[in-house]
């Protein structure tokens, strides 16, 4: 079965591939951009970023950060990162209804 993605957000940052990576593993800095105060955002960026994410190794200076059916991928331009982050299709589920369109939002709006 092909596994169908899409991109929910692509941004250009205007800082080096190493600067926005250490920005997307580091949890002070994760919740700076999430940019609200929440009682569970500390356990949500625990669990989100760090217990169920991996690194993975695309090869070369590339980096990416699988976090559940989500892939941040970042590609160093220079002095600037393109940062993407790409979406999974939503499992043909009842369960996934109205999830993934918010999901998608939020991803967009951080």
């Amino acid at each position: 079965m092909t596994e169908h993605r899409e991109v929910a957000v692509e941004v250009t940052i205007a800082a080096p591939i190493e600067t926005v990576w250490r920005a997307l593993r580091d949890r002070d800095d994760v919740r700076r951009w999430h940019g609200w105060e929440d009682p569970t955002l500390d356990e949500e960026i625990e669990i989100i970023y760090f217990r169920e994410a991996r690194e993975e190794d695309p090869g070369g200076p590339d980096r990416r950060l699988v976090c559940g059916g989500s892939v941040f991928e970042l590609t160093g331009q220079g002095p600037s990162t393109v940062v993407r982050v790409v979406m999974a299709e939503p499992p043909d589920s009842d369960a996934w209804h109205g999830w993934y369109d918010d999901i998608r939002h939020g991803w967009f709006t951080f």
